[in-house]
C-alpha cells in the first residue's frame, strides 16, 4: 500500500487553505484521494445556514412514533376546531406541528451524534492499529479490512 496522497501548494497560499482530509475514493485503490478548501482573503464571509433534518434520523422509529403521535394530536385538534376561532385555524396548527417536530428531531440527533462520534473514534484506532501491523503486505485480509474499516468510518461521518 503506497498511500503516495497529497497536495502540493505555492508557500503563499498555505494561509488560505484550511480543511484538509485524505478520505477513501470511489474507485477502488490503495490512495485517498485529497482534498482542500481556498478561501481568498478577499472572499465574503459566509454564515452557517439553515438546519436540515439529519438524514440519520429517517429510520429512527423512536422518533417516528413521537411524530406520530404529536402528527394525531394536532389532527384531533384541526378536526375539532370552531369557525370562528381566530387564534386557532389549520395554518398554525401546522406550523406548530412543524416547530415541535423539528424539536424532536433536534433533541434526537444531540443524543444520537456523541453515539456516532464514539463510533468513529473506535473506528479510527482501529484502523491505526491496523496500519501499523507489520504483516499488512504480506495479507491480503488485512488490506480487505483496512478498505471495510475506512469505508464504514466514511458512513458514519
Amino acid at each position: 500500500m503506497s498511500r503516495l496522497d497529497r497536495i502540493y501548494s505555492q508557500a503563499e497560499l498555505t494561509q488560505l487553505l484550511y480543511e484538509w482530509t485524505a478520505e477513501p475514493c470511489q474507485v477502488p485503490t490503495d490512495h485517498k484521494l485529497v482534498t482542500v478548501r481556498y478561501a481568498p482573503a478577499d472572499s465574503p464571509f459566509i454564515r452557517k445556514g439553515r438546519w436540515s433534518w439529519p438524514l440519520g434520523l429517517l429510520n429512527d422509529t423512536k422518533l417516528g412514533k413521537q411524530i406520530k403521535e404529536i402528527g394525531l394530536n394536532i389532527e384531533e385538534r384541526m378536526t375539532n376546531l370552531h369557525p370562528g376561532d381566530r387564534t386557532s385555524n389549520p395554518q398554525t396548527l401546522w406550523e406548530e406541528f412543524k416547530t415541535t417536530i423539528k424539536m424532536e428531531a433536534m433533541t434526537a440527533t444531540k443524543t444520537q451524534i456523541p453515539k456516532i462520534n464514539k463510533r468513529i473514534n473506535d473506528l479510527k484506532k482501529d484502523l491505526a492499529t491496523q496500519l501499523r501491523a507489520e504483516n499488512i503486505d504480506l495479507e491480503e485480509n488485512s488490506r480487505w479490512n483496512i478498505i471495510a474499516l475506512e469505508k464504514e468510518i466514511e458512513h458514519l461521518e
